[in-house]
């Protein structure tokens, strides 16, 4: 489901795999801030 909140991971236009993970990833982070943040 918190894959779904990142607007690029919705529809996969990447082209090779390490861009596509390197998105997975950023997105992973996003959340993982934003969860401590609000602790």
């Amino acid at each position: 489901a918190w894959m779904e909140r990142c607007k690029s991971l919705v529809k996969n236009f990447e082209r090779t795999l390490a861009h596509a993970t390197a998105k997975l990833n950023l997105c992973f982070i996003r959340l993982m801030l934003k969860r401590l943040a609000n602790e």
